[in-house]
């Protein structure tokens, strides 16, 4: 039995909205002070995979700058803003 839980809206939203989430749903506001969570998103690596943080750091800013980031965030994050700056 489930009375609460704490987690990213992002991953339970489609949960909720599914058949086995029926019944269940966001009884609060967002929950996320900065100097607990930090701001945006992250992707986690191991400190050894230097190259693919590279790879990732170039692509994100390439999709940053040529607004196909914002595209996608606005598809289907439209309520989540994961890159505040």
């Amino acid at each position: 039995r489930i009375d609460a839980t704490l987690a990213d809206s992002g991953t339970l939203e489609a949960w909720v909205n599914s058949e086995e989430g029926e019944g269940y749903g966001f009884v609060s506001n967002q929950f996320a002070p900065s100097e607990w969570f930090g701001e945006g998103a992250g992707i986690g690596i191991r400190k050894e995979d230097q190259d693919l943080k590279e790879i990732l750091n170039k692509a994100l800013a390439e999709m940053l700058a040529n607004g196909s980031y914002q595209e996608i965030n606005k598809k289907y994050f439209e309520e989540i803003n994961l890159h505040p700056n």
